[in-house]
């Protein structure tokens, strides 16, 4: 069995059912170089795409909505000691498109979205 992670829970899980042969179900879009499934249950065997389900009935299609406020076109920079929501520092740094998507919620920008979903 491959090493894990000491400190992970899949280690607990899986050291216990050592004798169980896992089968992973993910429904990442896409791994980035932090986080794998591959890691886990190495390359998948089958994959079933988002086209695929939607074609198939079982998801719902979908169409993405852009919204752009000034902070998206000129980057945001928190104030000194910002905290978000949690009660967490905030980096000090220029926050730009991308990473609205990934690290960074604005709630204006989702009222913006919301807004645009329900007319």
């Amino acid at each position: 069995m491959k090493e894990y992670k000491a400190d992970s829970e899949w280690r607990r899980i899986l050291n216990y059912f050592s004798n169980a042969i896992p089968i992973g179900m993910t429904a990442t879009l896409k791994e980035t170089k932090a986080v794998s499934s591959s890691t886990y249950f190495g390359e998948p065997i089958y994959t079933y795409s988002l086209n695929q389900g939607i074609m198939d009935g079982f998801l719902a299609p979908f169409k993405i909505i852009r919204v752009n406020i000034d902070r998206d076109i000129e980057g945001w920079r928190p104030h000194i000691n910002q905290r978000n929501v949690d009660g967490n520092l905030i980096t000090d740094k220029i926050f730009h498109q991308q990473d609205f998507d990934d690290t960074l919620f604005i709630k204006e920008c989702t009222k913006l979205v919301a807004k645009r979903i329900t007319q």
